[in-house]
């Protein structure tokens, strides 16, 4: 009796699983289509355009390099020496200057790629261009839904295809911080948005270990605390900015202990890479020669469609008037790219300011989108070739 019961119940199981609701499932993976399958979607094949440019140009020299090497080329061949050998204990010096070396460079990326690389059976630079892309596919699903939530599903849809083709999205698909950045500023943003200050703290606190801009992100959860302190008294919005500032102090804290000098960055960068700020004068000067000979140089030419972007973006966030921390994130990180003291890569910290391509997105419908993406895939194949062929900064 026991045996026969058994069966009717695995007889009964059988015949639920034969009445399973498909009409229902396929709708319930269908919802997932546009805010998850569409964000990935684009950013795959981004992925996959930026190595067919690269393989086309190889090709083209007669080089039989793989094209999947190009992807560690200029910062990312350091972040893959820092993943593989850490941050050196003693500063390298000339001339009793700093020297330019991975003391340049943030950890979080190195740092996650070393994990990957140690969990899986992957070499370094597979681990590191696997990092990225996951970070930029993750970026994109919640850029869509950020954008969803401010505006609506389709102008999230076209916000996602300007960001994966944007001319400096090649970046994407290298080894470089920029993905896993985008995808912890995106996610403050959006959890800011949602008054989840805890979520967006660790945010901010973890994207200052992954780039020096993200200071903007520590702004933008700043804003968001003064505003809510002003409309509600909601002192808990304070956890946000407060982990923000702990994440920026730990690296320093950091040097400090591991080479002596928590310093040891800045002065890197002004040394050894030869950064700095000079409030922008350097910006107006090469600006006024990207006028004046707008083909003269493939730097100073994407440098200066790059401005133009950013300043039409800046018009198109007037007219939508978007929430203040997000103003506050832009504001910052344009300010921090456009007031340096080489005007290089300037496509992909615009990528950085992603607020700008929600704008774009908002406006732009039909035949004006398609144009768009079409002339700025031009721009992210070209961008991609001149920087494979060690010809433009990224």
């Amino acid at each position: 009796m026991f045996i026969a019961s058994a069966v009717m119940v695995e007889d009964g199981r059988a015949e639920s699983a034969r009445r399973l609701d498909w009409p229902a499932v396929r709708a319930r993976l269908a919802g997932w289509a546009e805010p998850v399958g569409v964000p990935i979607a684009f950013v795959l094949a981004s992925a996959f355009a930026h190595l067919l440019v690269i393989w086309a140009e190889l090709k083209a020299k007669g080089d039989t390099t793989p094209p999947f090497h190009a992807l560690s080329k200029w910062d990312g061949g350091i972040y893959m020496r820092i993943a593989r050998d850490g941050y050196p204990s003693t500063i390298p010096m000339v001339h009793g200057h700093y020297a330019n070396s991975p003391l340049g460079f943030f950890p979080l990326y190195p740092l996650v790629v070393r994990v990957v690389y140690h969990v899986t059976p992957w070499n370094l630079l597979t681990s590191g261009a696997v990092t990225a892309v996951t970070c930029s596919a993750a970026a994109a699903v919640v850029l869509w839904h950020l954008t969803a939530r401010l505006l609506d599903r389709s102008t999230a849809s076209r916000a996602v295809a300007l960001f994966a083709f944007a001319p400096g999205a090649f970046v994407l698909s290298m080894t470089y911080s920029e993905p896993l950045f985008l995808l912890l500023a995106c996610s403050c943003m959006l959890f800011l948005n949602k008054r989840r200050w805890e979520l967006a703290g660790v945010c901010a606190f973890l994207a200052c270990l992954a780039r020096p801009n993200a200071l903007a992100v520590v702004a933008a959860c700043a804003t968001a605390a003064v505003v809510a302190l002003w409309r509600a008294r909601e002192w808990r919005a304070l956890v946000a900015p407060a982990l923000g500032v702990l994440g920026f102090i730990t690296f320093p804290i950091y040097l400090r202990i591991h080479t002596g000098d928590a310093l040891a960055y800045w002065r890197t960068q002004r040394d050894g890479w030869h950064q700095g700020f000079d409030f922008g004068a350097n910006t107006v000067h090469q600006f006024g020669r990207f006028l004046a000979h707008p083909t003269h140089d493939v730097n100073l030419t994407m440098s200066g469609l790059a401005i133009l972007v950013i300043a039409g973006g800046l018009v198109l966030m007037l007219r939508w008037r978007p929430p203040l921390e997000l103003w506050a994130y832009t504001i910052v990180i344009l300010g921090m790219a456009l007031t340096t003291r080489t005007l290089t890569s300037t496509f992909r910290f615009t990528l950085t300011a992603f607020p700008l391509t929600i704008a774009y997105a908002r406006v732009l419908r039909r035949e004006a989108f398609t144009a768009a993406v079409a002339v700025s895939a031009v721009l992210f194949a070209i961008a991609a070739a001149v920087a494979a062929a060690l010809i433009y900064t990224p």
